[in-house]
């Protein structure tokens, strides 16, 4: 049991590299994949019964579906007690598809394992520092914001913002040409153009439409959640970032990426449903476990 509970250790402080943000009152989940290697981590605000409940349903079958075959259950404890929260995620992806090797506690940079047992959080290795650079620690200003860099808000250059879209796409666009693409999605007909050429159903569509060369590369796009992730990374967090974060929760979200619980607390951090719309809609549906593919038809 000593050699699992090493790794344990190690990936409990990857977990924050992973995430982008020091996770505070929060479960988060680590999936693995057959071969036992990390495949990817998701957080959320899972404070009660029915958010936990929530969290686990909408984590699971994504994770799943990138080939997710075990998860690790871990409860970042602050203020809270998530005991109760904890034992209830874990329960609910215990499945016939995926096994929990392990729920653990964390609180004040102490590990509780399931036996009783504790120790600190280890330091890091240096062969794991690169899943990420060093968290912050200011977790109102950093969370979720997937390691971004920074520095690029939306602007108006002058440029093609279909074409830029497409840059995106390609993973191939300059710093100007994603302002320009989050300058677009600032106006509604543009931003619903985009939206849909972006939406798994439109790769079934034939008919022409306003954003046909958006719609015509996503068809050759080999990772469209990699690149539209990639792009955002550099958006400065801000009122100007809302409609491009929406724009791409949208995307991820239809596409049943696990990529749209990272997305979706980024915008509520920016507290985007007071001040759009679409956001606020989006956000609603996602926090009520509406069914994505529902939402599809109506794109």
């Amino acid at each position: 049991m000593e050699p699992l509970r090493t790794s344990l250790a190690q990936l409990i402080a990857v977990i924050p590299r992973q995430l982008g943000y020091l996770p505070t009152d929060r479960i988060a989940v680590v999936a693995l994949d057959a071969q036992s290697q990390l495949l990817a981590t998701c957080s959320a605000d899972a404070t009660g019964e029915d958010a936990a409940h929530l969290f686990a349903a909408q984590a699971h079958a994504p994770l799943v579906a990138q080939g997710a075959a075990s998860y690790i259950v871990v409860a970042f404890e602050d203020a809270a007690s998530l005991r109760h929260e904890l034992a209830t995620v874990a329960a609910d992806l215990s499945t016939d598809q995926t096994t929990v090797v392990a729920a653990l506690r964390v609180a004040g940079g102490v590990i509780h394992h399931q036996d009783g047992s504790t120790e600190n959080i280890p330091e890091l290795p240096e062969a794991l520092t690169s899943m990420g650079a060093q968290p912050t620690g200011d977790r109102e200003a950093t969370r979720l914001s997937w390691l971004s860099i920074g520095g690029l808000a939306a602007a108006d250059h002058g440029l093609d913002p279909i074409a830029a879209w497409c840059a995106i796409l390609n993973q191939e666009a300059t710093p100007e040409q994603i302002e320009q693409a989050a300058h677009a999605a600032t106006d509604v007909t543009l931003r619903d153009a985009i939206i849909f050429a972006l939406t798994p159903e439109a790769a079934r569509r034939t008919d022409d439409h306003p954003a046909q060369r958006i719609l015509d590369t996503a068809r050759s796009t080999p990772d469209i959640v990699e690149a539209l992730r990639a792009a955002v990374s550099y958006l400065d967090d801000g009122p100007d970032a809302v409609p491009m974060l929406t724009v791409v929760l949208i995307a991820v979200w239809t596409r049943g990426s696990v990529g749209h619980i990272y997305l979706a607390d980024r915008l509520i951090a920016l507290d985007a449903a007071r001040t759009h719309r679409l956001a606020s809609l989006v956000l609603t549906a996602i926090a009520h476990g509406a069914n994505p593919a529902r939402l599809r038809n109506h794109l």
